[in-house]
Order: structure tokens, then sequence, then C-alpha cells
């Protein structure tokens, strides 16, 4: 269980953190397009709204995970820093590929 706290702990700021950026690559690259900013910019709201429907349980469903199944002090941070942000950038990440997808395979 600790490899799986460390592992999680680790993961899930990262994909925080990539997820933000390549939505913010996508907010940039798609004002830049004939869509303008105010779809950009609602893009990346709603991106953030599903990132947090995301973490929000999932932050809760890895707190109590990893504190029933340790007593350590730091358990909740399992979700809270680890399992919710994962959850997170996982949708942002989605979300962005989706979007790069879509408007790749519009005619110019």
């Amino acid at each position: 269980m600790d490899t799986l706290f460390s592992t999680v702990l680790l993961a899930g700021p990262a994909l925080f953190w990539i997820g933000v950026a390549w939505t913010f690559y996508r907010l940039v690259r798609q004002s830049s397009q004939e869509d303008g900013f105010a779809v950009a910019f609602r893009h990346a709201f709603v991106s953030l709204g599903l990132g947090l429907m995301a973490y929000l349980p999932l932050a809760l469903a890895g707190a109590w995970a990893f504190c029933s199944a340790s007593a350590e002090n730091l358990c909740g941070l399992g979700g809270y820093v680890g399992l919710g942000p994962a959850a997170m950038g996982l949708v942002l990440i989605a979300r962005a590929r989706r979007t790069g997808r879509r408007s790749s395979s519009r005619p110019s």
C-alpha cells in the first residue's frame, strides 16, 4: 500500500499540471483561429468545471480508501493531493485531445 500511496502522490500533481498546460495550449491555439477567443475561453471553463466534477468525488474516495487501509497521519493526502488531481488532469487531457482532434479534422 505504501508503494501505491507514493505513486499516487507523485502521479497526481504531475497529471494535473500536464492537463493544465495542455488546456492552456489549446486555449492559445484556438483563440488564434477563426473561432475566436470567446469559444476558446468557454472551452477552458467547461474543461475546468468537468475537472472539478471529477476531482471532488475521487478525492473523497481516495482519502477514504487510503485512510481505511492504513492508520497513517497523512493518509488523506492520497486522495486530496494524489487521486483527485490525477482524475482532474486526466479529464483536462482528454478534453484537450478531443478538441484538438475535432479542430484538426475541420476543413480549412
